[in-house]
């Protein structure tokens, strides 16, 4: 399989309805717990000033995370992936460009919004399970995102790939 892979523009706005919704159904739970908090306290006077801070944090919390999915929404629509003969490329606007020969990729790992290839050593998976980062600065790590064109495809590939080595 050779080629070059992009963002199916279609599906970049599903995935950040998706987070959006995700992110304020945790952050409705959290506010319900303190909600049932602040009517069992004992003393009212002060509950409603924490109420009114815990609105503010939350507040500011949902907006931080509403930003962060415009902001994973960005890398994830620069990402293009280039196959050739012997290596996969992943590069793209604020990504660093990293290159994996397909007999350097020591593990793959399905997460539901792509796939990671991760080179052989020790210290790759390391830095993949301590970087929060790891994804778009490390580079021994290619994520795929799942919105890419062709997707299932390259997920076959992949693993045929890594199990016949």
């Amino acid at each position: 399989m050779k080629g070059v892979f992009k963002i199916d523009e279609t599906r970049i706005n599903e995935i950040r309805r998706f987070q959006a919704v995700r992110l304020i159904k945790g952050l409705s739970a959290v506010y319900l717990v303190f909600l049932v908090v602040f009517f069992l306290s004992k003393d009212p006077e002060n509950g409603s000033q924490m109420l009114l801070f815990i609105s503010i944090i939350i507040g500011s919390a949902g907006a931080f995370g509403l930003w962060l999915t415009r902001v994973v929404k960005y890398s994830s629509a620069n990402t293009i992936i280039e196959i050739d003969d012997k290596k996969i490329t992943r590069k793209g606007k604020g990504l660093l460009t990293t290159q994996i020969h397909f007999n350097e990729i020591g593990k793959i790992m399905k997460r539901p919004n792509g796939l990671i290839l991760i080179r052989k050593g020790i210290g790759v998976r390391i830095n993949y399970y301590l970087n929060k980062y790891a994804l778009t600065s490390e580079d021994g790590i290619i994520f795929i995102p799942s919105i890419l064109d062709h997707y299932q495809d390259l997920v076959v590939f992949f693993e045929r790939k890594v199990t016949t080595q």
